[in-house]
């Protein structure tokens, strides 16, 4: 996570606002550990993702990108590699809507709240998932962390949109809230 961040702000630092994913791509070194696949979902059509790390592990950490990023950002940044050298696995969700078009068009809102927990279960997965979101990717992940604690080791907020449901004003999954100084404080600080 911390690579992410430092990634973003060394990109940022040369006034790279217009490409951020360039300087990553540049300096990153594919071993090959990371792949890509698809799970057929019934209400939200083919989605694409990324994973490495063993899956045999009973630890998973899911990562959703926000709306200028794909699930490749969490590769070029090492994220995949390194929690697969720790013996996690780990997958990065490919969201609809992306630039990328590996997932399909963008979907409602609606839609989008419940693509995590189908996910989820569609990979079978059976233990509980530590979920990182940035900016938009909020919108899949915090709806789950609100609707499905029990299934939730915890959730990281890389300044990301909270949706929470009607009358939901809080959650007991444990929670790390991360925003810099060009982020929309107000959001980080509600979530």
């Amino acid at each position: 996570m911390l690579t992410l961040l430092f990634a973003i702000t060394g990109a940022l630092s040369g006034g790279a606002f217009d490409n951020l994913l360039d300087p990553l791509e540049h300096n990153y070194v594919d071993r090959g550990i990371v792949n890509r696949s698809e799970l057929s979902l019934t209400q939200h059509g083919t989605i694409s993702y990324l994973h490495a790390g063993p899956p045999s592990s009973d630890r998973l950490v899911i990562f959703l990108h926000g709306a200028i990023f794909s699930a490749r950002t969490w590769q070029v940044v090492g994220t995949l590699d390194a929690l697969a050298d720790a013996g996690i696995r780990s997958v990065a969700l490919e969201l609809p809507g992306s630039a990328n078009g590996l997932s399909g068009p963008r979907q409602s809102t609606a839609h989008m709240r419940t693509l995590f927990g189908a996910f989820v279960r569609e990979l079978g997965w059976q233990h509980r998932v530590l979920v990182v979101a940035a900016s938009r990717g909020g919108m899949v992940g915090s709806p789950f962390v609100f609707e499905q604690p029990e299934q939730a080791a915890g959730y990281v907020s890389v300044a990301a949109l909270l949706d929470k449901p009607s009358g939901a004003n809080t959650s007991s999954v444990p929670a790390l809230v991360i925003w810099g100084a060009l982020d929309s404080p107000g959001r980080s600080e509600a979530t």
